[in-house]
């Protein structure tokens, strides 16, 4: 089977912060988690999604794959909207969120005494104590072929390109750095890509 075949979702390590009353997720991104330490907590992980016959893919260090074609009617949310409130109201749901609960318990359990976690605690790091479920796309569904290129790490040639460093200063409120960050954009991808226009490089 090719590599799209299936259900696939993002998975994102993360960090639930316990507030009086509930949890809340913390913004992915400020986990500052290197691919090393990434790579351990995945293949620590990877052995209880084998058992239940969920194929599970690294991808970096910030976004992991999960296929479960079971798992179609499940809906999701993504972190930048559940980011800073209660993760009850932006938890998945569906027939099988309960499934999903369940799995994510045992992650949980079994990072929650890791050493690498004791480790970044000791380093005044948050420690990666959760895995926040989102997407949930087929190969039909999803478009073609940035979907692909997110599983097999390939590129496909073309210029579509996603960057999200204003998302972490807009979530946090910090506007000086929201205008660092665009005007950051500007010159590594909106400048290129507008000569690249202009010298018939790029046809649109």
């Amino acid at each position: 089977p090719g590599t799209a075949d299936g259900h696939w979702f993002v998975l994102q390590p993360a960090h639930f912060h316990v507030a009086r009353d509930h949890l809340v997720l913390t913004d992915p991104r400020q986990l500052d988690l290197d691919e090393a330490s990434a790579r351990t907590l995945f293949d620590a992980a990877k052995p209880l999604f084998d058992e239940l016959g969920h194929e599970v893919r690294y991808g970096n260090a910030r976004y992991w794959f999960l296929r479960a074609d079971d798992w179609t009617d499940l809906r999701t949310c993504t972190p930048d909207a559940a980011t800073g409130h209660n993760i009850d109201v932006w938890l998945p749901r569906g027939t099988q969120a309960r499934s999903w609960r369940r799995l994510h318990n045992e992650v949980q359990m079994l990072w929650h005494m890791h050493p690498l976690n004791e480790q970044r605690e000791s380093h005044g790091q948050n420690r990666v104590n959760a895995l926040w479920l989102w997407g949930g796309a087929s190969a039909q569904d999803a478009p073609a072929p940035a979907y692909a290129d997110m599983l097999t790490g390939t590129r496909s040639g073309d210029m579509n390109r996603t960057d999200d460093t204003l998302s972490a200063s807009a979530l946090a409120g910090d506007w000086g750095s929201w205008l660092a960050a665009m005007k950051d954009i500007d010159t590594r991808h909106a400048a290129p890509l507008l000569a690249a226009l202009k010298s018939g490089e790029l046809g649109r």
